[in-house]
């Protein structure tokens, strides 16, 4: 028996009937919604929404959405930043004004590290953190100090015999002296020879150029 082939069947279509069109399904569509770099934990949120969703209104509605804030430094206490009291020089006794100009002289370590080594930043940045009224007593101590060491060399001739007659080289030795604290600065007006010593060996490096211009001789 011969083996027939079977045609395939034919459809016929009526043309009177209306035709149902094909639709294809629609993907979702995916949302990106502009974050700062340091979010991307919320971008990956959004993202997932987004593929949760399942209609075109639900994907509008997430896209209106505000975009989240980052969360920064919540429960975090910063400490208070302490307060520091003033000090009045006007309302101090004179020993106390004098003690509390070698102090703040010797926040500078200038007898530790002077010798030509200090560094002038270093005196700008521990003079700027004074407060106004140490910053007033030590101008006005200093002054004083200066003057009579200035007086008492002058009169014994120790700037003419070794010629520093310029300002600014005057200002450099006394200054330097003062700097080097209260000890020193009371045996130097008492021994000259030790003030011609440091003179001499060239020793000196000057405070006065390292104050603020105001300050200066």
């Amino acid at each position: 028996m011969e083996n027939i082939k079977h045609a395939e069947p034919i459809i016929v279509v009526d043309d009177d009937e209306p035709q149902v069109p094909v639709v294809k399904p629609r993907p979702v569509a995916r949302v990106v919604v502009p974050q700062e770099d340091d979010e991307d934990e919320v971008d990956d949120e959004v993202d997932d929404e987004v593929d949760d969703v399942e209609s075109d209104e639900e994907v509008i509605q997430l896209a209106r959405r505000p975009a989240a804030q980052p969360v920064m430094n919540q429960g975090v206490q910063r400490p208070p930043v302490p307060h520091v009291a003033d000090i009045d020089p006007d309302n101090m006794p004179p020993v106390q004004r004098t003690d509390k100009f070698w102090e703040l002289i010797g926040r500078f370590n200038w007898q530790n590290t002077s010798d030509q080594h200090m560094n002038p930043r270093t005196v700008e940045q521990t003079f700027a953190r004074f407060t106004r009224g140490e910053k007033a007593l030590f101008q006005n101590k200093y002054y004083s100090l200066y003057d009579e060491m200035h007086a008492k060399f002058t009169a014994d001739g120790l700037f003419a015999r070794h010629g520093v007659n310029g300002v600014g080289d005057q200002a450099k030795i006394i200054s330097h002296f003062i700097a080097m604290g209260r000890d020193v600065y009371s045996n130097l007006l008492e021994t000259i020879e030790f003030a011609e010593y440091l003179i001499d060996s060239g020793e000196c490096q000057s405070l006065d150029a390292m104050l603020p211009y105001d300050m200066q001789h």
